[in-house]
């Protein structure tokens, strides 16, 4: 972007412009900071759920062929029970995937990047405020 520079006529309009992007980058950083943060942390909770689920998913078709197979027994009761358990941990897995799977990961890792870009936009406004206060006189 093209920004107004010939509107700052003094060293003192643009140390004032200058005072804005310092706090201004400080947010920024801390912002980008955290969002480094959150990115590491949705990569390896979505790699755990996408673990997690594809064992599940492997109990869950181990056990449904299997259970009509077996006599009516306590471990026929014990595997109904597994497959139940597990197809509720899946269910309850599946409904946590948009926070903590591959969609929260992306949107993570979007927020880091929207950051990254305004933070470099706002270096390099700072870099041409700073070129344009040496050419000013007072």
């Amino acid at each position: 972007m093209t920004y107004s520079l010939s509107q700052l006529t003094t060293k003192a309009d643009c140390d004032l412009v200058l005072a804005y992007i310092a706090d201004e980058l400080r947010v920024l950083t801390q912002r980008q900071s955290e969002f480094i943060y959150q990115r590491d942390t949705a990569t390896k909770a979505a790699a755990e759920l996408t673990a997690e689920l594809t064992a599940l998913n492997a109990d869950i078709d181990y056990l449904t062929p299997l259970i009509p197979t077996l006599p009516v027994s306590k471990k026929r009761k014990q595997r109904e029970n597994d497959l139940r358990t597990s197809i509720d941990r899946r269910d309850e897995l599946v409904a946590r995937q948009n926070e903590r799977g591959a969609v929260g990961l992306l949107i993570r890792e979007l927020e880091l990047a929207q950051i990254e870009v305004q933070l470099t936009e706002t270096q390099a406004l700072e870099t041409s405020i700073t070129a344009h206060r040496a050419t000013l006189q007072n």
